[in-house]
C-alpha cells in the first residue's frame, strides 16, 4: 500500500491526513496548542492503524512547513525528516497558510505572528497573489477594506473578524502534488518570512 501523510502543527489546530491516490483515506483536526509534541506521533499512528496500514506504507509525505508557531512548525517538520531518513520517504513543504486557502475564490490568510502583527498570504485556488510574508495588522484590516470580496480565513484572537478554517484536506492534497520533492535532509526547513516595510 502506497500511502501519502499530510502533516501540519503550525498554528492551533493539529492537522493529519492519510491519502492514497489523490483520495484522503482518513483525517483528524484537533485543537492541540502546545500539545503537538506530545500527541502527533500517537495520532499518526492510531490514523494508519484506521486504514490498516504501518509507517512502512507511507511513501510520501506533504508537511506544513509555516509561516506560523516557532516550535509548533518544527515538530511537524522533525517528523518527516525522521520518516525520510527511515523508510526513504519522498516529502515536499508546503504553506501552512496556503492551504488553509479556498479551491476556487481570491482568500486572504492571516494567523496572529504576535506584537500586532500578522503571518498573511493572499490566494486563488493554487495561485499565489501575494506571497506568504508579515504585516502589521493594520496592514491587514488595511487589505481587507480594500478588497472587501475577498474570503479571509485563519486564526486571530486581536483581530475582530470572522475567522473561518474550511477543510483543508483537499487544498493540501492538491498543493503537495504540485510541489517539488525535497532531495536533501537538510533542505527540510521551515519557511521563514519577514515583515514588510
Amino acid at each position: 500500500m502506497d500511502l501519502t501523510l499530510l502533516l501540519d502543527s503550525s498554528h492551533q489546530e493539529m492537522i493529519i491526513g492519510i491519502a492514497q491516490n489523490k483520495t484522503l483515506l482518513a483525517s483528524l483536526r484537533i485543537e492541540a496548542w502546545q500539545r503537538q509534541s506530545e500527541w502527533m506521533m500517537p495520532k499518526i499512528v492510531a490514523l494508519l492503524t484506521q486504514t490498516s496500514a504501518t509507517l512502512k506504507d507511507v511513501k510520501q509525505i506533504f508537511v506544513g512547513a509555516g509561516p506560523g508557531s516557532y516550535t509548533g512548525t518544527r515538530i511537524a517538520l522533525t517528523i518527516a525528516k525522521v520518516l525520510a531518513l527511515m523508510n526513504h520517504v519522498e516529502v515536499s513543504l508546503i504553506s501552512s497558510l496556503h492551504m488553509l486557502a479556498d479551491g476556487e475564490k481570491p482568500t486572504l490568510v492571516v494567523m496572529d505572528a504576535r506584537a500586532d502583527r500578522s503571518y498573511v498570504g493572499v490566494y486563488k485556488g493554487s495561485k499565489v497573489i501575494v506571497s506568504d510574508t508579515v504585516w502589521t495588522n493594520q496592514q491587514v484590516l488595511h487589505y481587507i477594506q480594500q478588497h472587501q470580496d475577498m474570503i479571509v480565513r485563519g486564526y486571530h484572537p486581536k483581530l475582530a473578524l470572522p475567522l473561518t478554517i474550511q477543510d483543508p484536506f483537499a487544498m493540501f492534497l492538491m498543493l503537495g502534488l504540485s510541489q517539488k520533492k525535497i532531495l536533501q535532509l537538510s533542505d527540510i526547513k521551515p519557511y521563514y518570512v519577514k515583515e514588510q516595510s
